[in-house]
C-alpha cells in the first residue's frame, strides 16, 4: 500500500510476494536502512518492532510528518484540490494538456525551499514523472510534471492508514552503516539500495537523487558481511553485484518494475546472507533459481 510513487519500488504483489519468500518465519525487529518509498515496510505486520532509514531528508519528513503531526500533514494535503475537468489547462511538450494550478504549484514546490518539506516532496512526488523528486539545485530543472491523476481524492484515506502504521516505528536520516551496525535480537533486515545501472547513469539521468558510487557498492558489501543480522537484499543482476557478494546465497528472479509502461521484466537478484530451504512457500510461489550457496 506505498504512499509513494518511487522508481524501482517493490510495492506491487508480485515483488513483495517474491521477495519476502525469502524472509525468515519468524522475526522479532525488522529494520530498512533504504527504505524509499517504503514498498515492502507498509506490508510488515505493524506489531513487530520495526526502524527505517533513509539518507534522503525531504523523503525522511513525509514519514515523519506521518508520524509526529498526522493530522496537520493531512489537513495540508487536503487543502490542494485535486484537479476538474473544469479547470484551465496548459500544454506540455508533448501537447498533453495538465490542470494549470496543479502545473503552477508544482514549479512554485519546486523551487521553493522554504515550504514545509513533507508536504513539497509529498505532492511533487505524487505528480512528477516516475516519482522522480529532485532537489538539487543544479538538477531540478530536470524534474517535471506529469501526473495529475497521482493527486486525488484518495490521498487523505491513504495517509490516514499509512499514519497508523508508521505510528509505532522508528525513524532516522543516518547512513546506512547504523542499521547493520546497531545490535539487537532476532533482527531482520530488508536492504534495497541505490543499484549498480543508476551509478553508471550520467548525473542528469540519475533516478535518485542520493546515488551510490562504487564505493559505496564495496562499503554496503563490507557492511553486510561484518553484520551479525539476518540480511535479505535486493540488486540488480549485475557482475559486480555477483562478484562482491559471491560469499553469501545469491538467488535469481525478475518482476515488472514500477513505472515501466513496457511491462518488461528486470532481472534481479535476491541475496541473503543465510541459506534458505527450499519449501512449498517459497517454490510455489515464485520460481526463484539459487545461483551460488
Amino acid at each position: 500500500m506505498s504512499i509513494f510513487r518511487y522508481p524501482g519500488g517493490k510495492s506491487k504483489a508480485q515483488a513483495l510476494q517474491k521477495i519476502k519468500a525469502y524472509f525468515p518465519e519468524a522475526y522479532s525487529e525488522y529494520r530498512e536502512p533504504f527504505v524509499g518509498g517504503g514498498g515492502v515496510f507498509w506490508s510488515i505486520d505493524p506489531s513487530i518492532s520495526r526502524w527505517i532509514n533513509d539518507i534522503n531528508r525531504p523523503l525522511i519528513a513525509v514519514y515523519e510528518a506521518l508520524k509526529g503531526r498526522p493530522r496537520q500533514f493531512i489537513e495540508s494535503c487536503e487543502s490542494i484540490a485535486p484537479a476538474s475537468l473544469q479547470e484551465e489547462t496548459v500544454h506540455s511538450q508533448t501537447g498533453i494538456p495538465y490542470p494549470k494550478r496543479l502545473v503552477n504549484l508544482f514549479h512554485s514546490y519546486l523551487y521553493d525551499d522554504t515550504s514545509d518539506p513533507a508536504l513539497r516532496y509529498y505532492f511533487l512526488n505524487r505528480c512528477a514523472w516516475n516519482g522522480r523528486v529532485i532537489l538539487d539545485p543544479n538538477r531540478r530543472n530536470r524534474a517535471s510534471f506529469s501526473n495529475p491523476r497521482g493527486w486525488s481524492v484518495a490521498i487523505p484515506s491513504k495517509l490516514a492508514r499509512a499514519a497508523e502504521i508508521v505510528a509505532a516505528a522508528k525513524i532516522t536520516c543516518s547512513s546506512f552503516e547504523l542499521l547493520f551496525n546497531e545490535p539487537g535480537k532476532d533482527v531482520l533486515i530488508f536492504a534495497d539500495p541505490p543499484y549498480v545501472v543508476d551509478t553508471n547513469f550520467a548525473a542528469n539521468a540519475k533516478l535518485y537523487e542520493f546515488s551510490f558510487s562504487h564505493d559505496d557498492h564495496r562499503r554496503l558489501r563490507d557492511c553486510v558481511l561484518r553484520s551479525q543480522h539476518k540480511i535479505v537484499m535486493t540488486y540488480d543482476d549485475h557482475p559486480t553485484i555477483r562478484e562482491l557478494y559471491r560469499e553469501l546465497y545469491i538467488h535469481e528472479a525478475s518482476w515488472t518494475y514500477w513505472g515501466r509502461k513496457d511491462r518488461a521484466k528486470g532481472r534481479e537478484l535476491i541475496i541473503t546472507n543465510y541459506p534458505v530451504m527450499k519449501t512449498a512457500r517459497n517454490a510455489v510461489s515464485c520460481s526463484f533459481e539459487t545461483v551460488a550457496s
